[in-house]
């Protein structure tokens, strides 16, 4: 439906609301079809954990380099 709103030719392109809103009083009297649903969320999961680990693992070495460096240092005297 919004598609059909938003074309650019005005010939394909709903005109007035009030089709709009005569489609939408019908769209919600029937129940969707009941279909299985195919489940990608593993795959979308793990690249989701390889992505974290990749960024905490930056991280950890982005704040180990200076933290290396000040140990490193000798301590001066007094």
């Amino acid at each position: 439906m919004l598609h059909a709103c938003l074309q650019k030719n005005v010939r394909q392109r709903i005109a007035h609301i009030q089709d709009v809103r005569l489609a939408l009083d019908g769209a919600f009297e029937t129940a969707a079809p009941q279909t299985p649903a195919t489940n990608p969320a593993p795959a979308r999961g793990g690249r989701l954990a390889w992505m974290a680990f990749a960024v905490a693992s930056l991280v950890a070495f982005v704040l180990a380099v200076p933290a290396v460096r000040h140990l490193r240092e000798a301590p001066r005297s007094a």
